[in-house]
């Protein structure tokens, strides 16, 4: 794979970030009616691990692929996760989390 392949999400990284920032509207409001308090923390470190790791998302094809969206949607709530695990909560947290967000739009 050629080179440039490597730096392919590494080159989108700020529309990467503003558009998982586009959805703290939504993740806001789920995470703090199951966490309180620690919803704000949670989307943070969320946000950081998104951006840490935006560079290990394998290059796919990019815009020709029809499933990038759903890469990218997957390093999100893995982001998510990992800032759920941080916090004590399981994988059945983070999913049922996962699904609420994905959900939200649908109804807003």
């Amino acid at each position: 794979m050629p080179a440039a392949f490597d730096d392919y999400y590494v080159a989108q990284k700020s529309k990467l970030l503003r558009d998982f920032d586009k959805n703290e509207k939504y993740a806001g409001r789920i995470l703090a009616s199951h966490y309180g308090d620690l919803a704000d923390t949670i989307w943070k470190e969320a946000r950081r691990e998104y951006e840490a790791l935006i560079p290990k998302i394998p290059y796919i094809g990019g815009r020709k692929n029809p499933t990038q969206t759903s890469l990218i949607r997957s390093t999100w709530a893995l982001a998510l996760f990992r800032a759920l695990k941080n916090h004590g909560k399981t994988a059945e947290e983070a999913g049922k989390i996962c699904c609420e967000m994905t959900e939200a739009p649908l109804y807003a």
